[in-house]
């Protein structure tokens, strides 16, 4: 073992012990120690490099020499002293680097754009929530969101993605990587988007799309569903924190789940898993953007909920936050209809929601997207139509929540994943 070490360290259940070099070659060993101690200072830091060293079991010389390469490298700074124990000096604190780097994800929709940047540290450095990127042009309901009055152009998406990075760029940040989250089936290994019919995308190579926007293959390009990457993000600091199981699901003009299971994304043999919005409900008879009918997206997305809601709208005209805003404000004021619709809407979000909490017993059920605002007119009828069909006694332990992180969650998510990709890539940096 590495001198200082391992046995003490763990069994006080701390970071874990350096690999002896009789395991593996001294690359792989300054590699994995390097990570180590960056694992640790991201976990407990600000720290000092003797605290780093007690908690990894590794010798303070090492501690040292790493600490100054992890510095050089822009990852970790100096900030501060720590308090001296005894007659000892005291200790420099280290932290991370967080405004040297940064990590982006973006969620492409049919009525927005979000965007998030996160820090090393997973703060935000920025977010936003833009018009569609292109931008779509405004469509009647009614019309399929996947024909031509619905496109958006993957092209307009990746110039933006390259306005993005040149703003991080210019706030002196490395940019760690890029994460795309799209309502849709997506091949995450190639990073090509195979059918997106709310978007008009199919075939779509999305990732190679943005890296050359980007002209950087050196930045790392993920796509997947945008569900996927928000059911992590509430699972890490949002509706779902803490919870190892857990249902996303988005309701906007789609509507889909991400999945996980015990703290990892259900995906299916092709990855495809999570498309609920697809699930043939009775009494569906609307079009859905799919061009089947039937399904459950067609009675709980958007376009139904302004059709029954508010019909006096022009809905054609109005940006995404209008819609919604506009359906929030009548139900504050008590208009009949608006309430009556929303209580309907929730009845079918229920129906929907049993069959999700019936099949997997989720310890928490989010409802994210356009469901985030109507929650208050929206959770009690759903709640309602659980109790009614869940067969497990209270739900099966199910809790159901809004979202707290709305329409940044999977851009959010996305941004995250890139940045525990980064830290996960230095077991072969350097």
């Amino acid at each position: 073992m590495v001198a200082g070490g391992g046995a003490g360290a763990r069994a006080r259940g701390e970071t874990g012990p350096a690999l002896a070099v009789g395991r593996a070659g001294t690359a792989e060993l300054r590699r994995h120690n390097r990570a180590l101690v960056l694992r640790h200072i991201r976990a407990h830091g600000p720290c000092s490099r003797a605290t780093v060293a007690a908690a990894t079991g590794l010798a303070k010389a090492a501690v040292t020499g790493i600490v100054g390469e992890l510095v050089e490298a822009g990852l970790l700074t100096e900030t501060g002293t720590a308090p001296a124990a005894g007659r000892g000096r005291p200790g420099t604190l280290l932290r991370l680097a967080d405004e040297t780097a940064a990590a982006l994800g973006v969620e492409v929709n049919v009525d927005y754009t979000a965007v998030v940047a996160v820090d090393l540290s997973g703060r935000p450095v920025f977010s936003e929530v833009l018009p569609p990127a292109g931008p779509a042009p405004a469509r009647p309901y009614g019309v399929s969101p996947g024909g031509a009055a619905g496109r958006v152009r993957p092209g307009a998406v990746a110039d933006l993605v390259r306005e993005l990075a040149g703003r991080l760029r210019d706030e002196g940040r490395r940019l760690l990587g890029v994460a795309l989250g799209v309502p849709g089936l997506v091949d995450t290994e190639s990073g090509v988007v195979r059918d997106a019919p709310n978007l008009g995308w199919r075939d779509v190579p999305a990732a190679r799309l943005v890296a050359g926007a980007l002209g950087d293959g050196d930045v790392p390009v993920l796509v997947d569903n945008d569900a996927n990457l928000a059911v992590l993000a509430e699972a890490a600091g949002g509706a779902a924190r803490g919870a190892r199981s857990a249902v996303y699901v988005t309701g906007t003009v789609g509507v889909g789940a991400g999945i996980l299971m015990e703290g990892r994304i259900v995906r299916g043999v092709r990855g495809y898993a999570g498309e609920v919005g697809h699930m043939p409900i009775a009494g569906a008879e609307a079009r859905c953007g799919c061009g089947r009918t039937g399904c459950w997206e067609a009675v709980v997305g958007l376009d139904s909920l302004m059709r029954r809601a508010a019909p006096d709208l022009p809905a054609p005209a109005l940006p995404y936050r209008a819609k919604i805003e506009a359906l929030v404000e009548r139900a504050r004021a008590g208009d009949g209809r608006v309430l009556a619709a929303l209580d309907h809407h929730g009845r079918r979000l229920g129906r929907g929601a049993a069959v999700l909490v019936n099949l997997l017993n989720p310890e928490v059920l989010v409802l994210g997207g356009d469901f985030t605002d109507l929650a208050p007119w929206c959770l009690p009828p759903l709640r309602a139509e659980l109790a009614a069909h869940v067969l497990a006694p209270a739900l099966g332990g199910c809790a159901v929540r809004p979202s707290t992180l709305g329409p940044l969650a999977a851009a959010q998510g996305g941004a995250a994943r890139q940045v525990d990709r980064a830290f996960a890539a230095l077991h072969t940096a350097f």
